[in-house]
């Protein structure tokens, strides 16, 4: 569980440093309008995906 953890918390720290140092050499506003671009896509397919998801569960239960 200990190595599990400090795994977790050195990925985290890596992955902020790296982030931070790509933001100052790009140009931020760029990076951040990018960044919510793709959040928004992805959070837009998921919903989808779930729409889906939902369909496929409650479709065998409205025939009966």
């Amino acid at each position: 569980m200990a190595v599990f953890a400090g795994c977790l918390f050195l990925g985290q720290s890596v992955g902020v440093s790296l982030g931070g140092i790509v933001l100052r050499l790009a140009d931020s506003l760029w990076l951040l309008a990018t960044a919510g671009v793709w959040l928004l896509l992805l959070g837009l397919a998921f919903a989808w995906l779930l729409r889906q998801w939902r369909s496929e569960l409650t479709a065998p239960t409205a025939l009966s």
